[in-house]
């Protein structure tokens, strides 16, 4: 059902998914510097990560709520669907071209505007139609100057490329139904511990971090990146449409290009800047439109 309904208050959801998604876009950028295979940055991160979350947990008085008593089994799935996002990007990076990549990735919006409908009962809104648009044309013209690759020494990759957005897909639409009953704190705690223990027999024969320096930048993308932006999105995920959350994510590589101009003197082109122009309309779009349904106590 489409419905052109908007509501003038800017939603608190919003902002926090937004700057969530802010965060995330530098951890390219920090990833990079720190010269470590992917596994290894998404072990360590799970682990700072892990040990953040529950201090905050235990600082805060909330140990109790680590023994769940509703959705035992879906919390900790949706640690391990994280880790396929995580671990699949990685392989689809590496098995075809970053734009590719990218490219079907953020194809996960469109899967969640059209699922959760379906299995959220959300109403499908003008709207949010109009932004997502506007985000995947974007994306594509952030992208086409890298080359799109469709040989078949790439369908592997691509194929690996739209595991990580069915993923994603999947771990909004089940983080938003259990995020009512759930504070954001512990899925947060169990995703990034559910993570560190998968990868944990994997990390046996590999070595440490090499330099203080990629200490501190591990330790940066396990607290800052990974449990701090994690409970923002959650968080923010309890009064904000899974669609709409979609779609606010595409901040995140517009946000990138960005950081990488900063920090690691990429360049900045038109079709960059006539992308990103058509995100941040999408976004907009979305964040004009304030709440679209009823804003849930936090947690």
């Amino acid at each position: 059902m489409l419905a052109s309904q908007r509501h003038p208050v800017l939603s608190a959801g919003v902002i926090k998914i937004a700057i969530a998604a802010l965060i995330w876009g530098s951890m390219g950028v920090l990833i990079r510097l720190t010269g470590m295979s992917p596994v290894a940055v998404v072990f360590w991160r799970s682990v700072f990560a892990t040990a953040a979350m529950l201090a905050i947990v235990i600082v805060t008085g909330h140990a109790r709520q680590i023994l769940l008593r509703q959705h035992r089994l879906l919390v900790p799935l949706t640690g391990v669907l994280l880790l396929v996002c995580m671990v699949f990007f990685a392989k689809a990076v590496q098995l075809t071209t970053v734009a590719n990549a990218i490219l079907v990735v953020y194809t996960a919006p469109v899967l969640i505007a059209l699922l959760a409908p379906i299995f959220l009962h959300e109403r499908l809104e003008r709207r949010t139609l109009v932004a997502l648009a506007l985000a995947l044309i974007g994306i594509g013209l952030i992208v086409a100057p890298q080359g799109l690759a469709v040989s078949g020494g790439h369908l592997a990759g691509i194929g690996s490329a739209f595991v990580t957005a069915a993923g994603y897909a999947v771990l909004v639409l089940v983080g938003k139904r259990i995020i009512a009953d759930v504070s954001a704190r512990i899925m947060a705690l169990y995703q990034s511990a559910v993570a560190m223990v998968l990868l944990l027999p994997l990390m046996a024969a590999r070595p440490l971090p090499p330099t203080g320096r990629v200490w501190v930048l591990l330790v940066l993308l396990g607290v800052v990146h990974t449990a701090i932006a994690g409970v923002l999105y959650l968080s923010g995920l309890r009064d904000v449409t899974a669609q709409n959350a979609g779609i606010l994510a595409y901040l995140e590589p517009l946000s990138g290009a960005i950081y990488g101009m900063v920090f690691l003197a990429e360049p900045l082109s038109i079709w960059v800047v006539s992308g990103g122009l058509l995100i941040a309309a999408g976004g907009w779009l979305v964040i004009r439109g304030g709440p679209a349904e009823p804003g849930l106590p936090p947690r």
